[in-house]
């Protein structure tokens, strides 16, 4: 610093000089200054723009924009697919244990058919074993409401065909009535006893068999 201002008294009237100068040449500096400017302007701007279409940032915002939203998507497919597997797994348990029920409810059915059978049946006889199953389970339900329907009607007797059709005789032809579904009609004098029981009388005509009550009995 001391020897800044030694040199500056030293030679304060150069830089007097100097300053005048500077202020009578301003006004013809500033265009060349200008000049300058601009070219380095003319210079920059270029290079920015080709810059700027090297690099496209505003991709690159789009590019991680995209990526979010992908990234968003996929975690909602898993999210989806997870509750999907979820659902499914559900439902397949619930359709196990509706088998399971049914099964079980079958097993309890066919044990309680045994257990009937095995009370009143003594006899080891397969085929009657069977038949006298079918007719508390399904058979005597379907002929006692036969038998209630025609007993309104004054009729005591209908028959039934090997295929189980049931119909009654009227003046000139046969009317029929329904069908007894699986009727055991060789086999279902083996139950004689169960179905006299019931009030039913059976006789077999011909290739039919007749089933009768009340007053009109086949003998």
């Amino acid at each position: 610093m001391d020897k800044i201002k030694y040199w500056m008294e030293k030679n304060k009237q150069l830089c007097v000089l100097t300053g005048i100068l500077g202020m009578l040449l301003a006004p013809f500096m500033w265009p060349f200054f200008l000049a300058i400017i601009f070219n380095s302007l003319t210079l920059v701007v270029p290079v920015l723009l080709v810059y700027m279409l090297i690099k496209r940032p505003w991709k690159e915002d789009n590019f991680h924009e995209n990526n979010k939203c992908n990234e968003s998507k996929e975690e909602s497919d898993k999210q989806s697919g997870t509750e999907m597997e979820n659902k499914d797994a559900s439902d397949e348990k619930n359709t196990k244990t509706d088998h399971v029920s049914s099964r079980e409810q079958k097993e309890e059915q066919e044990s309680v058919a045994a257990k009937d059978r095995e009370n009143t049946q003594p006899s080891n006889d397969v085929e009657t074993q069977d038949v006298l199953a079918w007719y508390r389970m399904e058979g005597k339900e379907r002929i006692m409401r036969m038998k209630s329907k025609l007993s309104h009607e004054g009729i005591t007797k209908f028959s039934v065909s090997k295929e189980g059709i049931c119909t009654v005789r009227e003046e000139k032809r046969f009317r029929r009535i329904g069908v007894i579904k699986s009727f055991p009609q060789n086999a279902i004098f083996k139950i004689e006893r169960e179905l006299q029981a019931d009030g039913i009388h059976i006789k077999k005509t011909g290739k039919y068999l007749w089933l009768s009550w009340g007053k009109e009995v086949h003998h």
